[in-house]
């Protein structure tokens, strides 16, 4: 067992030392360290990535602005609230005041109403006693031209009875002027048959 371990030590020196033989073996730089490349970088793997100290001195004032934005906010928000329940104040009185308004045009527009009404009503009792009115004269009319009607009838029928001999006579008795004719044509007719006799 030794024997074979001496063995394989000769024959990795005799292969080691064969490797140089033929040339300087390429043994690669140690690795530089970025903390000595300037002495302004920090190491990475030591130093943490943004500094306490400073990240601290960063954040005062931003917590700073923080706090004055939201005490801003605050105030603008109170501001808005106030604002908001006097629009809300002034809002509620005006609302009285025209609700108030409202009803007393209620009223005012209900009693113009009845007026309305009641005009309308007179207005309807003077049509209908106009009408009334209207439609008995028409009646009293109706009355007396069925009347006169009936009286012009018998007129003309005794008229009609007179015809003939006795209506010329009956002419005759009742004309104003029983000596003259009647008529212009008939005069002159019975002139001429006179001018015809006498010639003869």
């Amino acid at each position: 067992m030794p024997n074979m371990l001496s063995r394989l030590g000769m024959d990795t020196k005799e292969a080691f030392l064969h490797r140089f033989d033929k040339g300087p073996v390429y043994v690669p730089p140690p690795r530089p360290s970025y903390s000595h490349h300037h002495p302004s970088s920090p190491d990475i793997n030591k130093t943490p990535l943004f500094p306490r100290e400073s990240y601290q001195a960063a954040r005062q004032p931003r917590l700073k602005m923080l706090q004055e934005y939201l005490r801003n906010q605050e105030e603008s928000t109170k501001k808005m609230e106030r604002r908001i329940d006097f629009i809300h104040e002034s809002l509620g009185n005006k609302s009285e005041v025209l609700f108030k308004q409202v009803i007393k045009l209620d009223e005012d527009i209900k009693k113009l109403r009845e007026d309305h009404d009641r005009s309308l009503t007179l207005v309807k009792l003077d049509v209908a006693s106009k009408y009334q009115e209207l439609l008995n004269k028409s009646m009293r009319i109706e009355d007396t031209s069925y009347g006169n009607s009936k009286h012009l009838g018998s007129i003309y029928n005794r008229l009609q009875a007179l015809e003939g001999s006795s209506h010329a006579n009956y002419k005759r008795e009742r004309s104003p002027t029983p000596n003259h004719p009647p008529f212009y044509c008939n005069a002159i007719t019975r002139r001429s048959t006179t001018q015809v006799h006498e010639g003869q």
